[in-house]
């Protein structure tokens, strides 16, 4: 009886052990058979620039990119008061905070992301073109 007892308890043990097994096998299968998103040279998977109009634009902080944040985002009623926890004043602020994996996603209204600026229009096609190739050439100022 003892016998038939310890093999019970060893079958059941073993049952267990496969299915954990089955399961994690299924788990690592599904993971890896995910649809990979290449990331950007920033780490972001939302910029859809192709890297040579972005070489052809040229985009510099200095040229294009503070006037926009200036007039959008740089207001008194937004990120010159430090709204969402930053401020936009400066090259380096801007820089960071562009640096941010939700920053493409949120000026480009995607789904899952806080749309900016809030409470007014999306930015122009061209405009977000002009930032995904700023971050694209790796953030440049002058």
């Amino acid at each position: 009886m003892i016998w038939l007892r310890t093999f019970d308890i060893n079958k059941k043990y073993r049952m267990k052990k496969r299915l954990l097994l089955l399961v994690s096998l299924i788990a690592v299968m599904t993971y890896s058979c995910k649809e990979d998103e290449t990331p950007d040279n920033n780490g972001n998977t939302n910029n859809t620039q192709p890297q040579e109009l972005c070489d052809s634009l040229d985009v510099t902080y200095d040229a294009f990119v503070k006037a926009t944040v200036d007039v959008r985002c740089n207001t008194q009623s937004c990120h010159a008061a430090s709204a969402g926890g930053f401020k936009l004043g400066t090259y380096e602020e801007v820089k960071t905070a562009a640096m941010k994996e939700n920053f493409l996603g949120a000026i480009k209204h995607e789904q899952g992301f806080t749309s900016m600026p809030i409470g007014s229009a999306k930015l122009s096609d061209e405009e977000i073109q002009r930032f995904e190739c700023w971050e694209k050439n790796n953030f440049k100022e002058k």
